[in-house]
This record gives structure tokens, sequence and C-alpha cells, in this order.
């Protein structure tokens, strides 16, 4: 009789086991097709961010090639448009390249003393384009004295781009967004505020993800490949930074990130410098 009971006990038990294990497969097969449908929306949105651009600056070349000479004054604007475009492509090739390269393990930080306050004149420069056609102001407060801060000169500019780009992208036209810099102790602060459509707390532990946009539905109105968080996720581990977002929706989203000086080694953070568990602020 207790041989039965026993025996009753471990196939009870194996079937509490095999529930809990086609439980976990079944989660496993919904990560998988999600990834899948994540993979398949980044290169087709990478292809049109690619091949858009491209066709843009072949047909605006031929238009200044076919300019009669009465006409020669459509030149300048025309020659925007392709620096524009050009501009646009370049970025998102050097995201494609940068993502590549962190995923094989051969991206590494070449350190050099840097002057912050041109770095991020020449990010905003990048920028501008876009913040221009969407009529987005910047809101600067970039403290003095960044000079001779050493890190990785391209690696903080593409993060700084990104930044920017993102709070760009998800910002209704005509608002203005914020960049404040400052040395943080040893550490280099960059916050960037703007007040576009914002995220829920449940996706925001997902952003950093490299083929995760916060809402996929929105692809037709704000192209991107959903690529550029993820690249700033992997530099900054490279550098040995943080990031933190602070989000509601449509109020609006913060992103700061802490970049140690030198060697990530080194590395000394003050949580304090971080966000509250919380969404107060918004």
């Amino acid at each position: 009789m207790n041989k039965e009971k026993e025996l009753k006990q471990q196939i009870k038990q194996l079937q509490e086991e095999n529930r809990i294990l086609l439980h976990q497969v079944d989660e496993l097969n919904k990560k998988l097709v999600e990834s899948e449908s994540f993979k398949s929306h980044f290169l087709s949105n990478v292809s049109n961010e690619i091949i858009n651009p491209f066709a843009s600056v072949m047909g605006l070349a031929q238009q200044i090639m076919n300019l009669k000479e009465d006409q020669i004054n459509k030149a300048a604007e025309l020659a925007r448009l392709i620096f524009s475009e050009a501009a646009t492509l370049d970025f998102q090739l050097n995201n494609i390249f940068v993502a590549a390269r962190l995923e094989a393990g051969e991206e590494t930080p070449e350190y050099t003393s840097i002057n912050i306050l041109e770095i991020t004149g020449h990010a905003l420069d990048n920028i501008r384009h876009k913040a221009d056609d969407k009529q987005i102001k910047f809101d600067l407060d970039i403290a003095s004295g960044l000079t001779g801060f050493v890190t990785d000169r391209k690696k903080l500019e593409l993060i700084l781009i990104n930044l920017l780009d993102n709070a760009i992208k998800f910002s209704p036209s005509g608002i203005t967004v914020a960049l404040r810099v400052k040395r943080s102790g040893k550490n280099l602060s960059i916050e960037v505020e703007d007040k576009g459509i914002g995220m829920k707390k449940e996706e925001i532990t997902r952003i950093f993800d490299r083929f995760h946009r916060a809402n996929p539905t929105i692809q037709s109105l704000t192209p991107g490949s959903g690529l550029g968080l993820a690249v700033v996720e992997g530099l900054l581990f490279i550098l040995g930074g943080k990031a933190e977002i602070n989000s509601a929706p449509d109020r609006g989203t913060t992103v700061r990130i802490l970049i140690p000086e030198g060697n990530p080694e080194n590395i000394t953070f003050d949580d304090n410098l971080f966000f509250e568990e919380n969404e107060e602020s918004f």
C-alpha cells in the first residue's frame, strides 16, 4: 500500500514537472516567434532606411544636373536636401556596422583626451537637419570646462547622436528637446529629455533590446530600425557606462547616462545620480 501511494506521488510529481516544462517551452516558443517578428520588422526598416535616402540622393543629384541656367538658384536647396539624405544614410550605416562589430566582439575602446563641448556640438550639427525638418529646438545646458575628459571620441559621439535622434523621432513637431551635460565626480553625465509619446513601464525594460521598438504600430509614422538604443547600450557596456530611462505615456522620456573617465575598471558610480523607482516626476 505504501509503495502504491509512493508511486502515485511520483506520478503526480512527474505530471507537475511536465506541466512546468510544457509551460516553459510554450513561453520560449512565444519569445522565438516575437523575436522573429522583431527581426523581420528590423530588416524591413533597415532596407527602407538605406534604400530611401540613397534613391533620394540620386534623384536630387539628377535634378541638379538637369537645372537650366535660369534655375541655378535652386541648386543650393537641392544640395541641402542631398546633405540631409546623405547624413541620414551615413548615420544608419554607422549604426549597422557598429552593431555588427559589437555582436562579433570586435568593438574595443580607443581612449583619448577630448573636448566634450566640441563633441556635443558636432553631434548636434549631425542631427540638426532632422530637428529642423520637425521645427524642434534644443535647450542646451552644457557645463563649461569639460575639456581633457578621457574616453572614446567616436563612441561617445555616436551615443549622443542616437539619444538625440531618438528624442526627435518620437517627439511631435515644434517642441523642445533638452540636452544636459556635466561632470559628476569622475564621470560624465548626459541627459536627454523630450516631451514625446513616452513609454509604459513594461516597455522601458525592453527598450535596449536589439530589434525592439517600444511601439511597433507606429513604424509608418516614425521610421527607424529600432537599433539605436541597442547600439547605445553596447557602447556603454564597452565604456563601462550606465543608463537609465524615466518615461510615461504621452508625457515624454528622459534618458540619463553616466560614463566613467578612462578605463572602465575604475568605475565609481553614485546611485543617487539616477532616478528613483517611481514615476512621480511624470
